[in-house]
């Protein structure tokens, strides 16, 4: 419904991020996730985006009914989230400090 607008996009981030792919990615395919969770407010896309990305680069067969409920468990996505990067942090002070 909108590879248009996606090939718009990826087209404008590709230019804006050669250093990153200088490879490129504008050819990629587009494919759509059909039955894929649906947020019902304004301001969950966030956690949705980061939901979508683990689902998508566990490597497994996806099956997006099995990912319904995200929806409801937001407020623990939220804090799962809060809590890694809480994690990541104190992993890194603690590298630090032992460096010294």
């Amino acid at each position: 419904m909108h590879h248009s607008g996606v090939r718009a996009n990826l087209k404008a981030l590709q230019e804006n991020a050669l250093h990153a792919f200088p490879e490129g990615f504008i050819d990629w395919p587009v494919v759509d996730a059909r039955k894929s969770p649906q947020q019902n407010n304004s301001y969950d896309c966030g956690v949705f985006v980061i939901k979508y990305m683990e689902v998508v680069t566990s490597f497994e067969v996806i099956t997006w009914q099995d990912h319904q409920g995200w929806q409801a468990d937001m407020a623990r996505f939220r804090a799962e989230i809060a809590a890694q990067i809480c994690q990541t942090f104190a992993r890194h002070i603690a590298d630090k400090m032992a460096a010294c």
